[in-house]
């Protein structure tokens, strides 16, 4: 969405969102959200390992470069 929330995230087709901490030692790295343009009732946290390994990686990374 915008700013001002003149548009929203159901504007743009935004029908679920997960919100996902990065922990690394018990110590917050950062968060991902992940977005989906379909309704979801149920949540695989297997899927959100798998994004939360991704989302470390991706922070180190960034801290390298």
């Amino acid at each position: 969405g915008t700013p001002d929330g003149t548009v929203k995230l159901a504007d743009l087709g935004v029908q679920s969102c997960v919100h996902l901490p990065l922990m690394e030692r018990d110590r917050p790295l950062g968060f991902l959200q992940v977005f989906w343009h379909e309704t979801r009732l149920v949540w695989d946290d297997e899927m959100g390992r798998v994004l939360r390994t991704l989302g470390r990686l991706l922070i180190e990374s960034a801290d390298r470069g």
